[in-house]
Parts: C-alpha cells; structure tokens; sequence
C-alpha cells in the first residue's frame, strides 16, 4: 500500500495511488450505469472483451490501436515493479529486435516471460515522471504509434467479468465474434454449440 511505502519517491507514489484509486472509482460508477442503460458492448469492445470503462483511461486508446494492429494484450495501466510504480501493458505477442530498439528510445522497456505452456507473454512498461494522465496518455499514443501493423486484428481470449451472468450479452458477444470471423475453424463447432446454449441460432 502506499502509505507503507518507504523511499525517495514516498510523495510521488501516494500521489500515484490516489490517482489510480480515483481512476478505478470511476469506472465502476460508470460500468454500472452501462449495465442499467445499455449492457451491449460495441464491436470495440467485443474486440478486446471488455468494456472500454473497464480500461483506465491512459491507456484506452493505446489498447484500442494494439487490437486494431494484431497485438492482444491481458492487463494494463497502473503496476508496481519492485518498489516502482510504471505504466505498463502485457499480453500474448511478440516484438521484434527494431521495434524494441524504438520502443527503448521512447523510454520504454520490454520484458518477455515464457507461461507454462512455452506463451510468450510481453510486457511493455515505462516509469512516468508523474502521475500526469495528460502525459501518459501521450506516451502510449508514442508507444503504439511504433507498433507494426501485423495485418490483422487481435481479439481477447475472453470476455468480461461483467458477462458472466448476462446469457443475452453473453450471446451477443459471442455471436458478434462469430460473425467477425475472430475464431479458429476447429472452434466454430464448440462455438455453434454453446451459442444453441444460450439460444442462439
């Protein structure tokens, strides 16, 4: 927590976390007035399976431009690396040695990590100055900008927290991905299946 943080950045950091508290304290009043007032998700959003609230701010255009590009990420935002607290975005892709070069001469670094099944997962994180979202915004922008475009979208493995328990969101969020062409061939059986489940056609 940042109260217990010890070290030179001590100010910074409690600064930090009452910025990324705020951030999350806002998107939970605003997912829940999505659920009330139109639970659908837009195509944006059955692409990276989430709503676009769920996504802190800085980032929410970065991980828009990361799908678009064919780069699917898993978690973004605020982290902590040892005791420092960096902007960082991961998922199942890989970048290349020239891409990292740029990536590096923005600031940030890349940090790959192999899953149990031999994944690669990526990581790309930078430490800001501030907590200034103005200014973190625009290095993501930076940061995806450098990205190549792999020539097809990505989509998330999954779907939100938010779906679980909504069969017709559920549905849609499927249907919509079918209809997209975002599964394999192998799955569209399973995927036929489990959308006759929740009385899709």
């Amino acid at each position: 927590m940042a109260e217990n943080f010890e070290g030179p950045n001590a100010e910074e950091t409690n600064e930090t976390e009452k910025v990324r508290a705020a951030i999350h304290e806002e998107a939970e009043k605003k997912i829940k007035e999505r659920l009330e007032r139109n639970p659908m998700p837009t195509d944006e959003e059955v692409m990276i399976g989430a709503y676009l609230d769920e996504l802190e701010p800085q980032v929410r255009d970065a991980i828009l431009e990361f799908y678009k590009k064919g780069y699917q990420t898993e978690s973004s935002g605020f982290y902590e690396v040892g005791d420092r607290r960096v902007q960082a975005i991961d998922g199942y892709f890989e970048i290349d040695e020239p891409t990292e070069k740029k990536l590096n001469a923005l600031g940030a670094k890349v940090e790959r990590t192999e899953t149990y099944d031999g994944t690669i997962q990526t990581k790309i994180y930078f430490e800001p100055e501030s907590p200034d979202l103005t200014a973190i915004t625009a290095k993501w922008h930076e940061i995806a900008d450098v990205l190549p475009d792999l020539g097809k979208p990505a989509y998330a493995q999954g779907g939100s927290e938010h779906w679980l328990d909504r069969n017709d969101i559920q549905k849609y969020f499927i249907q919509r991905r079918y209809n997209m062409g975002a599964f394999k061939p192998e799955e569209k059986e399973l995927v036929e299946k489990r959308l006759k489940e929740l009385g899709g056609e």
